[in-house]
């Protein structure tokens, strides 16, 4: 069988070319190839793009405008990209809030408990358990500290 004509062959591109035409990541060109979003041909196990499936890539991604321009009026920037808004509805009821299963207390000190009075009380408890512990830990030596 004799060699194929090299004119005739078409060129192959890799993904990184791709992605510098397109302006975009490499990665992005391999994973729309991966997904099978993208048209391309697989060699050896590595994506390879021809100039036609550029050319497909392009349309493929080709936004449209949605109806022709009006020749007199164009949009402005902001409101191009903005959906229309729909007509407000007055058939709907409207929603109101339930009131809460347990009433909050009112805002501000008026607790019976003084202030700090439980955390005193636990303050208090830790003092008087703390001596006891204390003079216990000095009593008992440590098991893997040296003895003088």
């Amino acid at each position: 069988m004799p060699p194929p004509d090299p004119v005739n062959l078409p060129v192959l591109y890799r993904p990184a070319q791709i992605a510098d035409v397109l302006g975009c990541s490499e990665w992005w060109v391999k994973e729309q190839a991966r997904r099978r979003r993208i048209p391309f041909t697989r060699l050896g196990g590595s994506y390879r793009f021809t100039a036609d499936h550029l050319a497909e890539i392009i349309r493929i991604f080709e936004e449209r405008p949605l109806s022709p321009p009006d020749a007199g009026a164009l949009p402005s920037a902001r409101s191009a990209h903005r959906p229309a808004r729909a007509a407000p509805v007055d058939a709907e009821p409207r929603l109101n809030a339930r009131p809460p299963r347990r009433r909050r207390a009112p805002a501000g000190p008026t607790t019976t408990t003084p202030e700090g009075a439980r955390h005193g009380i636990r303050r208090e408890a830790r003092r008087l358990l703390a001596g006891p512990l204390q003079d216990r830990a000095r009593q008992v030596p440590h098991p893997r500290r040296r003895q003088r």
